[in-house]
């Protein structure tokens, strides 16, 4: 098992739970704790009583009577002191098995929040088999009350109902519905609605790490077209292809006659 370079020392707890301690109980507490630090199950350690007496450098006698005042003050659960010489005791530390126990779970909710958004990871069953409701199941969810926002039901969308799925940060897909086109299109008059999804799709696929969440995704495609309309949009307007086509007459070779032949070119009349 991996350790950590030091252990977790907390002064002002030490100060408040152990200054009305005797000095050698608060040394031998310190010292089982780095004991424990280093034990394959962290915060807990069993040995005999003369494996104990070995560690804190005292005898027997003296360090049986320290582990049963830190049993009694519950500065520690001590198990297993007896009046055999060669007892089993067993020292555990409440706080160091509580941050063990949170390290390792926050360790694991990482694990899996990577494996959802590395780019090789499986394809889920949403992505794999599209959820297409049938005739039934779509008349009964019809009839039930749906959540709706600026007009489009969050319910599921029957595949023809979908222009594109942007891929959210789980894997799952975010169905952007016709009807969220024409919407966006009333919103944002100077961009191509269409290809502006089909490049966010495209910018999801290449950046696998920073796609949004299923709460975050409408503001990410808001942000998009809002920055593409500022920026003059992506619809040229019929009077930038007049523009653009006036642009190349001018620059048409001027030696050439107003019919567009070398004027020295021989014409023959029929």
């Amino acid at each position: 098992m991996n350790k950590a370079p030091s252990i977790q020392f907390y002064p002002n707890d030490w100060l408040r739970d152990m200054m009305e301690y005797s000095l050698e109980i608060r040394g031998a507490w310190i010292t089982i704790l780095c004991k424990l630090w280093w034990s394959e199950t962290k915060g807990k350690l069993t040995k005999s009583l003369p494996q104990w007496a070995k560690i804190l450098g005292a005898s027997e006698q003296k360090t049986k009577a320290v582990l049963l005042e830190i049993k009694d003050e519950k500065i520690g659960n001590i198990s297993g002191i007896t009046g055999d010489p060669n007892a089993i005791i067993t020292v555990v530390s409440r706080r160091m098995v509580k941050d063990e126990k949170d390290r390792v779970n926050n360790a694991l909710r990482q694990k899996r929040h990577y494996d959802k958004i590395k780019p090789n990871a499986p394809l889920t069953d949403i992505q794999q088999k599209p959820n297409i409701p049938s005739s039934s199941s779509s008349s009964s969810s019809s009839s039930s009350s749906k959540n709706k926002k600026d007009g489009v039901s969050k319910d599921t969308l029957a595949s023809s109902d979908v222009f594109i799925s942007l891929t959210l940060n789980t894997g799952k897909p975010h169905n952007v519905s016709f009807k969220e086109v024409e919407y966006y299109k009333t919103l944002y008059q100077k961009v191509d609605i269409e290809q502006e999804l089909r490049n966010m799709k495209g910018w999801l696929y290449s950046n696998p790490t920073k796609r949004k969440t299923s709460r975050g995704i409408k503001r990410f495609i808001n942000s998009w077209l809002s920055k593409v309309q500022d920026k003059g949009g992506s619809i040229q307007s019929p009077k930038s292809n007049l523009n653009e086509a006036l642009e190349t007459l001018k620059n048409l070779d001027l030696s050439k006659g107003k019919d567009g032949l070398n004027p020295d070119m021989e014409v023959k009349e029929g």
